[in-house]
């Protein structure tokens, strides 16, 4: 892509960086092994300093090319509030299922929270703590930590 028009192209120096990162990483977190969100969030920060190096014109059409690995980790508490909002609805239509009631709106609807955190490592979100402290997260809910739930008030 930028080799078009005379533009930096990207070298086998930029390969190795992404793998000294994505080991750098995993140490930072006190991992042994290297896993895949370590690899993508290296890419997205040699892809992010690569860019900001273009032409302001290449600049723009790099990023629309690579936005999905420039967008990697950034929306992560967007995400986990979907998962948990979606959790909650399921809790509720069972809840409503099964005691063919309608729940008052008071009533507060809990979810385990390691059935909430199992559901965001399969989509590769493996920090919580950040999000927990959230305004997203404390405007609608809050950690029971005795009993390991998410309550939704």
């Amino acid at each position: 892509e930028s080799e078009a028009g005379g533009r930096i192209p990207i070298a086998v120096r930029h390969v190795e960086s992404i793998i000294r990162m994505s080991e750098s990483f995993a140490r930072m977190h006190l991992r042994e092994i290297v896993r895949d969100d370590d690899v993508n969030l290296a890419i997205r920060v040699m892809l992010d300093s690569f860019i900001s190096s273009q032409k302001y014109s290449v600049q723009r059409n790099l990023r629309r090319s690579f936005h999905r690995y420039l967008a990697f980790q950034k929306d992560n508490n967007e995400l986990l509030l979907y998962i948990l909002q979606a959790m909650v609805r399921d809790e509720l239509q069972y809840t409503r299922s099964r005691n063919f009631l309608r729940l008052q709106e008071e009533e507060e609807v809990k979810v385990e929270q390691q059935d909430f955190e199992q559901r965001a490592k399969n989509v590769g979100v493996h920090q919580f703590h950040d999000f927990y402290g959230s305004q997203l997260f404390t405007s609608k809910f809050r950690l029971d930590k005795a009993a390991k739930m998410i309550v939704c008030s």
